[in-house]
């Protein structure tokens, strides 16, 4: 009876430390950790646009890293770059794929699907020089509420044009109907001329046979 008490704890025990390595694994996979070496690569934004910690990192679609952390610096200007900084994130990336990244590289902020997580999109540029340590600058994309105000403000400034050129459009309206309304008028006495000459040719044509029949 004994031995079977002890076979059941051991089993019980052996279960929660199967259950406890799934459960970090899982924290591993899905949290901001990296069991091997990575390069830290800083990029500053006019704004997050919605990017949080441990978002992916992707080298023309391949996954390269993550976001290891967001800092807010409100417009500070940076004495080492001379420009204001708002968002200022790092990178962990894999060595090897950082290796790559040129000069001329570009980082974006997009999202993975049309309303999907945000993570950060590099291109990795075609400079023959290497990145190097310096803070790149990333493109921020347009959001949809600047967007929707752009497209606001262009509406009524149309609307405001049409209404005080109303009386504009309306007499330019009326010359483009009667300069059609003309250019009928022609093409009908064209096609009557043409019709009056192809007769006239007709019955020439027939005199002209006549003639060459009487000769």
């Amino acid at each position: 009876m004994a031995s079977n008490e002890r076979a059941i704890e051991i089993k019980v025990g052996a279960l929660i430390v199967i259950c406890l390595l799934i459960l970090v694994a899982f924290v591993v996979a899905l949290g901001d950790y990296s069991l091997g070496e990575t390069t830290t690569v800083l990029v500053d934004f006019d704004t997050s646009s919605g990017l949080k910690t441990g978002a992916p990192v992707k080298v023309s679609g391949i996954k390269a890293g993550h976001v290891h952390a967001i800092d807010f610096r409100g417009g500070e200007v940076d004495p080492d770059e001379g420009r204001p900084v708002f968002v200022r994130v790092s990178l962990h990336m894999n060595p090897d794929t950082a290796a790559v990244l040129r000069e001329d590289a570009s980082f974006y902020i997009a999202p993975l699907g049309l309303l999907g997580e945000k993570y950060v999109e590099i291109d990795p540029g075609r400079s023959s020089s290497a990145l190097g340590d310096t803070i790149k600058l990333g493109l921020t994309p347009m959001r949809v509420e600047v967007m929707a105000k752009n497209l606001n403000t262009f509406l009524k400034h149309s609307a405001k044009l049409v209404s005080e050129s109303e009386t504009t459009i309306t007499d330019t309206l009326k010359d483009i109907r009667a300069t059609a309304k003309a250019g009928r008028e022609l093409a009908e006495e064209g096609k009557a001329l043409m019709t009056d000459v192809r007769k006239k040719v007709n019955s020439l044509s027939t005199r002209s046979e006549s003639l060459l029949v009487s000769a």
